[in-house]
């Protein structure tokens, strides 16, 4: 366990910018996301990790779709299980300690009241809801 472990989840300036920019803007005529895909990049140890951890989450349990696909990725299972899905794991344990509502494995986290789930991958996978990718740079295949 990590310095922040059982501590609140504070973002930092930048990540509450993107954040409202990413989710703050709507299409009036029919109420979907101004915003469809967006490209972050950010120097190490400023809390990337703990930003896509919230995120998958978040369209998890909180975006309002049925039967969720959500995808955590990166350029190698080892820099995702030592990096980002620790903090998904223990934020989704964190969210609901006691198991009611969401079932954490060993790479997946599953919102069965929705028919939802997050899973760890890579490398990245073709298209689906939400994906996000730690280090698109050093991706062999460059196309989301």
């Amino acid at each position: 366990m990590g310095k922040h472990a059982g501590k609140k989840f504070i973002l930092e300036p930048w990540q509450a910018f993107i954040i409202a920019s990413i989710y703050g803007f709507y299409v009036r005529e029919d109420g979907s996301r101004l915003i469809q895909y967006v490209y972050i990049e950010e120097a190490r140890k400023n809390g990337k990790s703990a930003l896509a951890a919230a995120l998958c989450l978040y369209h998890l349990i909180a975006d309002g779709e049925s039967g969720a696909e959500v995808y955590l990725a990166a350029n190698s299972r080892d820099q995702v299980k030592l990096s980002s899905w620790p903090l998904c794991s223990n934020f989704a344990k964190g969210i609901d300690p006691n198991g009611e509502f969401l079932d954490v494995f060993r790479d997946t986290v599953r919102y069965d009241s929705v028919q939802s789930w997050l899973k760890v991958l890579s490398p990245p996978a073709g298209r689906q809801g939400c994906q996000l990718s730690k280090r698109r740079g050093r991706d062999k295949d460059k196309e989301l």
